[in-house]
């Protein structure tokens, strides 16, 4: 399950100063190797490719070069199969992904048939 194709589409903007705060938060702009802020950027590259920024910003953003951000973003299909990279994404995807709280949402239905679809969505959220 692809959680991006989920999201409708964000400013490109605010997805970039998300991705960048994230990016500084994890200490994944260095030159280190180490799989896991690997898989991260990887992520964070994806979900950037996905809502509109270019290669070129993406590499900027990350202190790497366009052609690095185009094979993280080949590598994130091949590596989406591995457990500890689903474990990373789901992750990220989520720190990256400013969902409203249950609470909020509950809060926001105005009547019984808004609670009843609440119900409804967080039922197929939960089990696909």
């Amino acid at each position: 399950m692809n959680l991006i194709n989920r999201l409708g589409r964000v400013e490109k903007t605010q997805v970039k100063e998300k991705a960048r705060i994230i990016l500084i938060k994890h200490d994944l702009t260095g030159k280190d190797r180490v799989r896991i802020k690997n898989y991260k950027r990887i992520c964070i590259a994806q979900f950037l490719r996905d809502n509109g920024v270019t290669f070129q910003e993406i590499a900027d953003m990350m202190n790497r070069n366009h052609a690095t951000v185009v094979h993280m973003i080949k590598n994130y299909n091949l590596f989406i199969s591995y457990q500890d990279f689903k474990t990373v994404a789901r992750d990220m995807f989520s720190e990256l992904i400013d969902r409203e709280t249950l609470e909020e949402r509950v809060l926001r239905c105005q009547d019984y048939w808004e609670m009843v679809k609440l119900q409804k969505e967080l039922k197929e959220e939960i089990h696909g």
